[in-house]
Order: C-alpha cells, then structure tokens, then sequence
C-alpha cells in the first residue's frame, strides 16, 4: 500500500534508542486530584462549567508515565493496547483504523504527533470520553471504540496564562476576556529535543547496529485556538483553528533489518506531516427544543515521506464537515434526538517506488507483489453522509431505554446501510445497575488501498457488530466497580491478495471476532488518595475466508492489568504510580533462510504471530509540589518511566551481521524498549 513505507520507517525509527527516549520523555503536568472513570452510554448535553476540566479527565490526566497526556493515559483502562502506529490505541480487539476521534462534535482530521503525544494541551481540555463499544447512532464511520474529546471553553477573566519550560517540549498558554460576553485561550508547543541532540555520526551509528543514523531527532510543533461568544443564556458562538506539525530524519543502512531485505530502500529517509484545520460551531439550549448543535469544519493533512533510491509517498487529505443535532423532549423522561452529518474528502496520492503489500494477517511479511518502480499521481473525491435519530425514554424509575438508528452512505462503495443501536439500563437495587448494549457500525475501507493503481477501488465498507454486558456496583467509602462482557464480529476486512489469482491487490477476503470481559474496581478520593485497577481478559481472531484459516490477530492480547494509585501525602505534595503488565506481543517466528533471484537472503516465517514475545511489565513513578513564587502558582513534576528498568522485548528479527548465506544458521536478536528514564518539569501561571 502506497501508505506503508511511512508507517515502516516510523516502525524502524521508533526502535532507536534517542526516538525510544523522546516518545517518552514529555513533559508532565499540573492537576489536582479527581473523581472515578466511569464508561457510560452519554445522551444529550453534559450539564456544567464548560470552563473547567471534569473530574474524570482530570485524573486521566494525572495517570503517571502519561505525562500530562490524557490520550496516553487511555492505556490505563481495560482493554486498551498500544498499536505501535504513532501512537494510536487498538481497543477490545480492534484495528487502530477502526476508531473514531470527535473533537467538539466534528471528527478530528489529526490526533497524535507521529513519535511523541497527542496534539492536545492538559490545559484547554474539558473533557474525555471513551466508548469501547456499543454506542449510540451519534457515532458515524466507525467500527471499533469512540473517543469523544470535547475542549473546555475560554475563561473571561483579566489575561493570563502559564509557561512551561523544558528541553524536551516548551510551550504557552494565554487566555483571558476579549468584551464582557466572549474570551478567547491559546496554546502553542513545540518540542526541543533536536535543539540539544546533534547528528549522529556514521561510526557512532555503526557501533550501536541499529541501522538508523539519526539526522534530525524527531521534532514537533502544535497549536489550538478557541474563541467563543456567549451571545445570551441560551445561544453560543464558538471558532477554533489548530494545527500540528513533526518531522524526522534519518540515514537507512543495511544494518537495519527492512533494509537488509530491500537494499534499494537504504539511503535518507524524512517524514513530514503538516495539518491544519477550522471549525465554526453554534449551540442553543432551551426548554422543548432543548439542544441545537451545529457547527462546519475543515481539515488539511499533508504527509511526505522519502526514502531508498529517490523514492518518495505525498498524500493530501482535506475533509469539509457540515454536522447538526436537535434534542427534542417529549417529556422530563423522554426524549428524542436528530442528527446529520456530511462529510466531502479529497484524497490526493503522489506515489514513486516499489509496491509493498501488507495486512492485518500478515502484518509483519510485506511481500513486493513485483519488483519494479511505480509511479503514480491520482486523486478521489468521496462524499459521505448520515442520518440519525434515537429515542431515549425513561420508562420507570429503575429502567431506560435507548433505541436509534443511523442510515450511513457513502459514494467510493456506493452502498446505503442501516446500523441499528439499542441500550437498555435497569437499577436493579440502589447500587446496582445492569445494561446491556447492542449495535452495527460501518466505516470507509482505507482511503490509501482505494487508488486503482495501487489498491482497489471496489473494495466494499467495512462493517462490524457489537454487543455488551455490563454491571455496574456502588460500595461504601467511594469504591465502586464495572464489569463488562463483549462479543464484536468484524467483516468485509481488506486483505493482501499475494497470489494475485483475483487480479487486484487487495480484496475484502478477511473478517474476524473479538470477545473477553473487562473489569474495573475504582476508589473515589477519600483519605487524600484515589486509585483504580484494571483487568481485561480476551481473544481476537482474523479469518482468511478463501482459505478458511483462523489466526490471532496480530495486536491480540488475551490479558491486560494496570493498577494506578494517587496519594496526597502532604498538602500541595502527591506521589503515585502505574504498574502495567500484559501478555507479550504476538509476533511471526522466523524458522529458516532462502535467498531470493536478487541474491538477498530472506526469512522463512513460521505461521503468522503463533508464538509471543515475554510478558511487559512497567512501573512509573510521579510525584507533584505545587507551589508558590511570589504571587504566582508554580509546580514541579517529577516522572519516572519504567522506574525498575525493566527490559521490556518489542520485536525479535533476523540478526543480518551474523547472517552469511541461506545456509547459515538462523540467528535473531531481541530489540528492547525504553528503559529507566527520570523526566523534571516546571511550570509558572501569571
């Protein structure tokens, strides 16, 4: 796929030990101490101060080793994995692909910087939502969990902000009134690392035998601007704009094991990412009607990568959004809900160099479906649109019914489809709650295999089913617990046609399931500490459905637990920490050698990701001082990742320098993540 050689040099970086460092070395945050995670279905508007962050993303936000970053710290509920893929999580079983991100109402256009964070400040958040399955008609061109980001607005108060400072990332906030009925914040950062990391040098490189000699050390810049207008009680007028910036680069040897395999791949590489986007929003509460929302959006994504023999993948994406949604209460118990959203796409792909097939069968084997240069500069325009409505009703006191559908179309498959949702919630006593959670989802394939010359553009919408059991139990002295239970199906998935009997590249050959239990037991702040555990169990399966064999899913993790604790021990002082443990990555052993027409020696893979590498397990450690500099709040953050350096195996590959021949002994050497790593922040307000 044309989009591949990005993600493969992203891979191959990301194993160094400088960019290892970066992605985790950000810098931590200033926030009090929260109230319980709860994942709840979410109706209608969310009642409050709009100006302050909630309780329940504050304590995101706080999570040690997620420095401040409440996205990462999504990696400390049940069933979430990191994908490797610049940071995206895979949740219950899920390809990272299939997950939506809003961001004040309209689909974000960028989420993550490509070696570092999201592009979001701890300090313009309101609030953070995840739904990991089973969710509501609202949630359009989607197929695996919903992350529902909405930022707080603007203070109007005398100007102000903070700094922070820091020779990892820097940054600014401002925020203030501008008249008496609007306010307006500002958040620009921007990372520094390569300000104070210089170019590595060839011998340097070579003694690590890494295969990666750093050029430029991973840098990253990003903005978000929000202005709004309170033009009375009931109407409000919102404009924001963001933007995000990174960049990379590097020299490819040999030395590296993609390279060892494509030599004509070696030489610099660079990726550059540049997105920008607008959005205008109006919101009107009342009584009868009791929530209008509409707002207009557009973003820009521009992505170059150059790599090898002067190859080199831009691909454009600009997305105009138009989304509105009308909640009408019938009664105080009954209330229904109206929604529509359009989205245009243009998709522009300029592609020179050798074409890699992968998949999710066989993530790791990218095989070169021919051996020669492709060149190729088209474009698509698809148009997508939605209609929703749900009925949500309050039937007695103890039970609320949820009923909705969404009609999704879009004009690449042109296929119309009706995607049913339903949530039905009863208390059965005072402190217990039973749901249960069923609904189909549809999303785009992947615009990138879409291209005729390198994909196919008749590859149908992928589409999934979900369903959902939860319990839900209150206990004394803020303890409380989730339970859940999912079954999803997956199908009309893309997978690589290697054999080429279809005469296409790719083909909807691939559908899978998902299936396991997550449990949640949270404390409340009480006795100056809060904290929850997390435990998921499950299995997640792919099925070829021309050759009927099942595998694991390569991001399958059949257990996951995390224990967070925050503990106020002295006033303005708190420590805490983040223990994580999960199953090892599945990963495609390597069994022998063959050498190919070219004379580069390759591996013979065994079955794909049948065997798994040694269990993680990482704790972090954060300790927090606020304090006072004058008249000014400041605070000192202290984060410690992977505080017992513990060496944690990320991939095992062909070690190519004690490789000769085909007939040489089949070597592999193990590539470890980060290990200790103490970070210091400090920041002032004004």
């Amino acid at each position: 796929m044309p989009a591949l050689p990005q993600l493969l040099l992203k891979t191959v970086i990301a194993f160094t030990p400088l960019t290892i460092a970066i992605n985790s070395s950000v810098f931590a945050a200033e926030q009090p101490a929260a109230a319980p995670i709860e994942e709840t279905i979410v109706l209608g508007e969310r009642k409050g101060d709009f100006t302050i962050i909630t309780e329940n993303a504050q304590k995101l936000v706080d999570v040690p080793g997620a420095l401040g970053d409440p996205l990462s710290a999504v990696f400390s509920l049940p069933g979430v994995v990191p994908s490797g893929e610049g940071g995206e999580p895979a949740v219950r079983g899920s390809s990272p692909a299939d997950n939506l991100y809003l961001v004040d109402f309209l689909p974000a256009g960028y989420v993550f910087h490509n070696f570092s964070s999201s592009i979001f400040s701890e300090y313009i958040l309101q609030d953070f939502q995840m739904y990991s399955a089973g969710f509501g008609p609202a949630f359009s061109n989607v197929t695996g969990a919903a992350f529902d980001i909405t930022l707080r607005d603007p203070k109007n108060q005398r100007i102000g902000g903070t700094v922070d400072l820091s020779l990892l990332r820097s940054g600014i906030f401002l925020e203030g009134g501008v008249t008496e009925n609007s306010a307006f914040y500002l958040s620009a950062r921007k990372s520094l690392i390569h300000l104070v990391v210089q170019e590595q040098s060839k011998e340097d490189a070579e003694e690590e035998g890494e295969g990666i000699r750093v050029i430029e050390a991973p840098q990253d810049e990003d903005y978000q601007f929000k202005y709004v207008w309170d033009v009375s009680d009931q109407h409000q007028v919102a404009f924001s704009a963001n933007g995000a910036t990174d960049y990379v680069e590097a020299e490819l040897t040999r030395q590296a094991d993609f390279v060892a395999i494509n030599p004509d791949f070696a030489g610099n590489a660079k990726i550059k990412q540049d997105y920008d986007g607008q959005h205008v929003s109006y919101k009107y509460l009342g009584d009868r009607i009791s929530q209008v929302k509409l707002a207009v959006g557009r973003n820009n994504l521009g992505s170059e990568t150059y790599w090898g023999d002067n190859y080199h993948s831009f691909f454009d994406t600009e997305n105009t959004i138009i989304k509105g949604e009308l909640d009408y209460a019938l009664t105080d118990a009954h209330t229904l809900t109206f929604g529509a959203q359009l989205t245009d796409g243009e998709y522009t792909l300029d592609y020179e160099g050798i074409l890699l097939l992968c998949s999710e069968d066989k993530q790791d084997q990218c095989s070169s479906a021919e051996r020669r240069r492709i060149s190729e500069i088209a474009s698509l325009d698809i148009k997508e649109r939605s209609f929703y409505i749900n009925d949500s009703w309050l039937i007695t006191e103890r039970t609320r019914l949820d009923i909705g559908a969404q009609s999704y179309h879009n004009d690449l498959t042109n296929e119309t489809l009706t995607l049913p949702r339903f949530a039905l919630g009863y208390q059965a006593t005072s402190t217990l709650e039973i749901n249960t959670r069923y609904g189909h989802y549809a999303r785009l394939p992947e615009i990138e295999l879409a291209f005729p010359s390198v994909g196919n553009p008749n590859l149908p919408t992928a589409k999934s089913k979900h369903s959902v059991l939860g319990f839900t139990k209150e206990h004394d002295d803020g303890w409380n617990w989730n339970l859940e239970l999912y079954y999803k199906t997956l199908s009309d998935l893309a997978i690589a046609d290697n054999d080429g009997d279809s005469g296409e590249y790719y083909i909807n050959a691939l559908e899978g399931k998902a299936s396991g239990i997550d449990l949640l037991i949270n404390k409340d702040m009480t006795d100056n500490w809060y904290g929850w555990l997390a435990l998921s169990y499950g299995k997640s399966e792919r099925t070829n459905t021309l050759t009927q064999e099942t595998r694991d899913y390569y991001l399958d993790t059949p257990w996951l637990a995390t224990w967070v604790v925050n503990y106020e021990f002295i006033k303005n002082m708190e420590i805490g920490w983040r223990w994580s443990a999960r199953s090892g990555q599945a990963y495609t052993p390597i069994i022998g050698l063959d050498e190919r027409e070219d004379g580069v020696v390759v591996p013979v893979y065994d079955e794909p990701f049948s065997d798994r590498l040694p269990t993680y397990s990482r704790l972090d450690i954060r300790y927090k001082w606020d304090f006072q500099i004058g008249r000014f709040p400041s605070a000192l953050i202290v984060d410690v990742i992977n505080a017992l350096d513990q060496e944690n195996i990320e991939s095992r590959n062909l070690d190519y320098d004690k490789i000769e021949d085909a007939d040489s002994p089949v070597v592999t050497e193990d590539n470890a993540g980060l290990g200790i790593l103490p970070t210091v922040g400090f920041r002032m307000s004004f």
